[in-house]
Protein backbone atom coordinates (compact mmCIF):
# COMPACT_ATOMS: atom_id res chain seq x y z
CA UNK A 1 0.00 0.00 0.00
CA UNK A 2 1.13 3.55 -0.73
CA UNK A 3 0.38 6.68 1.25
CA UNK A 4 1.01 10.19 -0.05
CA UNK A 5 3.51 11.85 2.25
CA UNK A 6 3.60 15.20 0.43
CA UNK A 7 2.01 16.87 -2.57
CA UNK A 8 3.65 16.00 -5.88
CA UNK A 9 3.09 16.77 -9.55
CA UNK A 10 4.24 15.40 -12.88
CA UNK A 11 3.90 16.51 -16.49
CA UNK A 12 3.97 14.64 -19.79
CA UNK A 13 3.27 15.66 -23.39
CA UNK A 14 1.57 13.14 -25.68
CA UNK A 15 0.66 13.99 -29.28
CA UNK A 16 0.62 17.75 -28.73
CA UNK A 17 -1.40 17.47 -25.51
CA UNK A 18 0.06 18.42 -22.16
CA UNK A 19 -1.01 16.32 -19.15
CA UNK A 20 -0.24 17.54 -15.63
CA UNK A 21 -0.92 15.19 -12.73
CA UNK A 22 -1.18 16.31 -9.12
CA UNK A 23 -1.18 13.99 -6.11
CA UNK A 24 -2.43 15.46 -2.85
CA UNK A 25 -2.60 14.20 0.68
CA UNK A 26 -5.71 15.77 2.13
CA UNK A 27 -6.73 16.19 5.74
CA UNK A 28 -10.39 17.23 5.38
CA UNK A 29 -13.24 16.89 2.91
CA UNK A 30 -13.20 20.65 2.29
CA UNK A 31 -9.67 20.40 0.92
CA UNK A 32 -10.95 18.44 -2.10
CA UNK A 33 -12.89 21.40 -3.51
CA UNK A 34 -10.17 23.84 -2.44
CA UNK A 35 -7.52 21.89 -4.36
CA UNK A 36 -9.74 21.71 -7.46
CA UNK A 37 -10.43 25.45 -7.33
CA UNK A 38 -6.72 26.21 -6.94
CA UNK A 39 -5.80 24.03 -9.92
CA UNK A 40 -8.48 25.67 -12.07
CA UNK A 41 -7.21 29.09 -11.02
CA UNK A 42 -3.57 28.19 -11.74
CA UNK A 43 -4.38 26.47 -15.07
CA UNK A 44 -7.29 28.45 -16.55
CA UNK A 45 -6.53 27.42 -20.14
CA UNK A 46 -6.81 23.69 -19.45
CA UNK A 47 -9.52 21.95 -21.45
CA UNK A 48 -10.27 19.28 -18.81
CA UNK A 49 -9.83 18.82 -15.06
CA UNK A 50 -10.14 15.08 -14.57
CA UNK A 51 -9.84 13.73 -11.04
CA UNK A 52 -10.58 11.00 -8.54
CA UNK A 53 -10.47 10.65 -4.80
CA UNK A 54 -11.24 8.18 -2.06
CA UNK A 55 -12.19 9.07 1.50
CA UNK A 56 -13.26 6.87 4.36
CA UNK A 57 -16.89 7.64 3.51
CA UNK A 58 -17.06 7.81 -0.31
CA UNK A 59 -15.19 7.84 -3.58
CA UNK A 60 -15.64 9.88 -6.73
CA UNK A 61 -14.17 10.31 -10.19
CA UNK A 62 -14.77 12.83 -12.95
CA UNK A 63 -13.94 12.67 -16.67
CA UNK A 64 -14.78 16.39 -17.02
CA UNK A 65 -15.84 16.20 -20.65
CA UNK A 66 -13.48 13.46 -21.77
CA UNK A 67 -15.22 10.36 -23.19
CA UNK A 68 -17.02 8.54 -20.36
CA UNK A 69 -14.80 6.28 -18.27
CA UNK A 70 -11.55 7.25 -20.00
CA UNK A 71 -10.00 9.60 -17.43
CA UNK A 72 -11.54 9.73 -13.96
CA UNK A 73 -12.29 6.01 -13.69
CA UNK A 74 -8.72 4.93 -14.55
CA UNK A 75 -7.41 7.41 -11.96
CA UNK A 76 -9.84 6.00 -9.39
CA UNK A 77 -8.75 2.46 -10.30
CA UNK A 78 -5.14 3.33 -9.41
CA UNK A 79 -6.25 4.70 -6.03
CA UNK A 80 -8.31 1.58 -5.33
CA UNK A 81 -5.57 -0.79 -6.44
CA UNK A 82 -3.10 0.80 -4.03
CA UNK A 83 -5.64 0.91 -1.16
CA UNK A 84 -4.93 4.60 -0.71
CA UNK A 85 -7.92 5.13 1.56
CA UNK A 86 -6.35 2.97 4.26
CA UNK A 87 -4.46 4.64 7.10
CA UNK A 88 -1.14 2.97 7.89
CA UNK A 89 -0.43 4.74 11.18
CA UNK A 90 -1.70 2.51 13.99
CA UNK A 91 -0.98 5.18 16.61
CA UNK A 92 -3.82 7.41 15.39
CA UNK A 93 -7.17 7.50 17.15
CA UNK A 94 -10.42 6.37 15.44
CA UNK A 95 -11.13 9.86 14.13
CA UNK A 96 -7.76 9.97 12.38
CA UNK A 97 -8.31 6.51 10.86
CA UNK A 98 -11.18 7.97 8.85
CA UNK A 99 -9.14 10.83 7.41
CA UNK A 100 -9.15 11.45 3.67
CA UNK A 101 -5.88 10.39 2.11
CA UNK A 102 -5.33 11.86 -1.33
CA UNK A 103 -6.60 13.25 -4.55
CA UNK A 104 -5.31 13.03 -8.09
CA UNK A 105 -6.02 15.64 -10.73
CA UNK A 106 -5.16 15.40 -14.39
CA UNK A 107 -5.09 18.80 -16.07
CA UNK A 108 -5.19 18.48 -19.85
CA UNK A 109 -4.09 21.16 -22.30
CA UNK A 110 -4.65 20.60 -26.01
CA UNK A 111 -1.81 22.25 -27.91
CA UNK A 112 -2.53 23.64 -31.35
Amino acid sequence: MYVIDKDVSNEIIIKNSRFITFLFKIETKNEIENKLELIKKNHPKATHYCYAYITSEFKKSSDDGEPGGTAGVPILNVLEKENTNQNTNNDNNDEMKNIEKMQINDVVYKNT
